[in-house]
């Protein structure tokens, strides 16, 4: 086999608390997290180099794409004397806080270890793909979880009982490190925060009301764009039961009960918003 192609999907953060920071800088996260039918496309041929080609002009082909970082992580890990040729169709947005290029590096380790036939276990790939972020070793398995820590501890959570999510992105892309930055300069604060055993409650009893009402992502007190509050009043006047940033943002998704509600909210913020999506939860 010199060829194979894997899907890499985007993630959305049903809750994200930051509840310390480490001495080294790191943000300890409390986070469950989930991935959705919303897919970038990869396929990795063997070669003798490392390459990408992407069909996005936006995304860097060069060593600081996290995909190019993953192939090479892969490679140091295993010695391993090869390369590979990375192709990227990409489809979930950039900087848009629902994981993209952490979900493109996920697929790589994953499709790379599958194409080389190496044995290294989910364990060592956690462990690779934790150097390169976060979201990383979330992204290897995917589903519904809790993910605590700086994005090492995983708990795998019942899959996300049906709904539909819209998901919309405002035309301006957020950096995580500086939203980050941004949250650490804020000063003390009433915060709305998520609450974490409702959240998971909710989703073991198919709740939606008790769900909608435990979710929050304290990181939108650091991004004060406005297209962020006018999607959500869009969705909760469609019928949504929680409208919120996803991640670092600057992506917005309501959930809806109803898969017509959910299309008719789409079509109203497609008026406004290029980058506008319907989609299912992913099952793990």
């Amino acid at each position: 086999m010199n060829c194979i192609k894997i899907k890499a999907p985007a993630k959305l953060n049903l809750s994200l608390d930051i509840t310390g920071q480490r001495e080294d800088g790191y943000h300890l996260l409390e986070m469950v997290m989930q991935t959705i039918h919303l897919y970038d496309q990869i396929t990795l041929e063997k070669s003798n180099e490392i390459s990408l080609e992407c069909d996005c002009p936006d995304i860097p082909c060069n060593g600081k794409n996290l995909a190019v970082k993953a192939a090479k992580a892969f490679f140091h890990a295993t010695h391993l004397d090869g390369g590979v040729k990375i192709t990227l169709q990409k489809r979930i947005p950039h900087g848009a806080g629902m994981g993209g290029g952490s979900s493109d590096a996920a697929a790589v380790l994953k499709g790379l270890n599958r194409l080389y036939h190496t044995p290294l276990s989910t364990k060592q790939l956690d462990k690779i793909g934790l150097k390169l972020g976060a979201d990383v070793p979330f992204c290897l398995h995917g589903g519904t979880m809790l993910v605590t820590g700086i994005g090492e501890n995983l708990l795998e959570l019942q899959d996300m009982f049906p709904c539909w999510f819209v998901v919309a992105k405002p035309e301006q892309g957020l950096s995580t490190a500086e939203v980050y930055q941004a949250y650490d300069a804020l000063e003390e604060q009433q915060m709305i925060r998520p609450k974490t055993n409702g959240v998971i409650q909710a989703i073991y009893e198919k709740d939606l009301e008790t769900l909608s009402r435990s979710m929050a992502n304290v990181l939108e007190y650091a991004v004060p764009l406005q297209e962020i509050a006018e999607i959500r009043q869009t969705m909760h006047q469609h019928g949504a039961y929680i409208a919120q940033m996803t991640g670092s943002g600057s992506a917005v998704f309501g959930i809806f009960e109803q898969e017509e509600d959910a299309k008719e909210c789409a079509v109203s913020l497609s008026q406004t918003y290029q980058q506008v999506y319907v989609c299912k939860p992913c099952k793990k």
